[in-house]
């Protein structure tokens, strides 16, 4: 009962911080003059969700330079996504934004970029936060996500595409059963951008990248030989977790099978805890390594160094969509025809219980999360190995 009540508590504060930005779009741009396409010089993205969202907007902003070949296109991001998108090719500039869950930073952080008087402004999903940014912006044409009139979480219902500043010829809607890499895209969809670019996504590391990798795993003995196979056992979302014992069982598997295997576990100092647990339950310890020091991008640079990565919902997958290295990963409350990795090297693995997906993964789970709970160590062994088989190894 406790959940249930602080669950609709959030759902509340939610639903009236939609309304105030709401009521900032009504007072800045229910006027606004119609601006032409073909002046639009400037343009600033708005994704300032979390990182898996910035990794899925890669298409969006693929079409958006094409659209736009000669425009300054600048991307505004949280500080942690920062390194996913600073070495992208078709952006100009990327700005990263810290403490972005405070509300007088979102305000303060409308207001510099309102000052920057940009032509075009794009909310790339629907959140407050990249809302009111996009709301306050003071761009001469401002389109994507601004408003959610409905009391319930953004992945439950559909979602217009609206747009101030520039009169559309149709109206344009995010279905809710529709991938992510669409919800953004469609973000954009007014402005001619192709809607079927919704597959690949793509991640550009630094050069010193590889070096880095080379030296990481020159460190810890990995043979050219060896097959290194990634695992990333936590997710920020709890109800999306496997339980860690499974991973253990998961890692002995895999070298018992092969045997020149080496387990690259993934993780923040956060998930410290956690692997270590699972090196204590393996029987083979000496296969593992696991460094919880490493940033985001030497995370990535290790992952594209992985013949696979088995994982959940979560950015490490995203990474390996947009890096095209075979990923396996498990859903239980969230559909992987939705959230899933971009790219065709997926491998899906969930259970299938009636209650999954939910959609409403975040804060309550009554069946005690069955959905993962219940997916067999065989079952992801399995799809791990056809993986393997598939697309071989030792392609480092």
């Amino acid at each position: 009962m406790k959940n249930r009540v602080g669950l609709f508590i959030r759902t509340l504060f939610r639903y009236l911080y939609f309304r105030i930005v709401r009521l900032c779009d009504i007072v800045l741009n229910a006027q606004k003059p119609l601006f032409p396409l073909k002046n639009i010089r400037t343009i600033l993205l708005v994704e300032v969700q979390d990182i898996g969202d910035t990794i899925i907007a890669s298409p969006c902003i693929r079409q958006i330079r094409r659209r736009f070949p000669d425009s300054v296109i600048h991307m505004l991001v949280q500080s942690k996504s920062f390194d996913m998108v600073k070495y992208n090719p078709n952006l100009d500039d990327v700005f990263g934004v810290s403490n972005i869950t405070s509300y007088p930073q979102l305000f303060r952080v409308a207001r510099e970029y309102r000052q920057k008087n940009y032509d075009l402004v794009i909310s790339l999903s629907p959140s407050v936060r990249n809302n009111l940014i996009a709301a306050c912006s003071g761009g001469k044409i401002i389109s994507g996500y601004l408003n959610d009139s409905y009391f319930l979480p953004t992945n439950c219902h559909d979602h217009p595409i609206e747009v101030r500043g520039y009169q559309p010829p149709k109206k344009i809607i995010y279905y809710k059963e529709e991938r992510l890499i669409v919800r953004a895209l469609k973000a954009a969809a007014y402005f001619g951008v192709d809607l079927t670019d919704c597959v690949n996504t793509e991640l550009f590391l630094p050069d010193e990248s590889r070096q880095f990798a080379d030296t990481f795993l020159k460190k810890h003995k990995v043979q050219p030989t060896d097959m290194l196979i990634g695992l990333h056992p936590v997710c920020l979302n709890y109800f999306r977790n496997w339980p860690p014992e499974r991973f253990a069982m998961l890692s002995d598997r895999l070298i018992e099978c092969f045997g020149n295997v080496r387990i690259l576990l993934i993780g923040s100092s956060n998930d410290q805890e956690t692997l270590d647990f699972i090196i204590s339950l393996m029987k083979h310890k000496d296969h593992a390594i696991c460094d919880t020091r490493l940033s985001i991008q030497q995370s990535a640079s290790l992952i594209r160094m992985c013949d696979v990565l088995v994982g959940m919902d979560s950015v490490p997958s995203d990474i390996s969509g947009a890096l095209k290295v075979p990923v396996v990963h498990m859903h239980g409350p969230t559909d992987p025809k939705i959230t899933g990795p971009g790219g065709h090297k997926n491998f899906p693995v969930v259970q299938g219980l009636p209650c999954s997906p939910c959609g409403l993964n975040i804060h309550y789970c009554p069946y005690d999360k069955k959905c993962m709970k219940k997916l067999d160590v065989s079952a992801v062994f399995d799809a791990t190995l056809y993986a393997i088989e598939k697309y071989g190894f030792g392609n480092r």
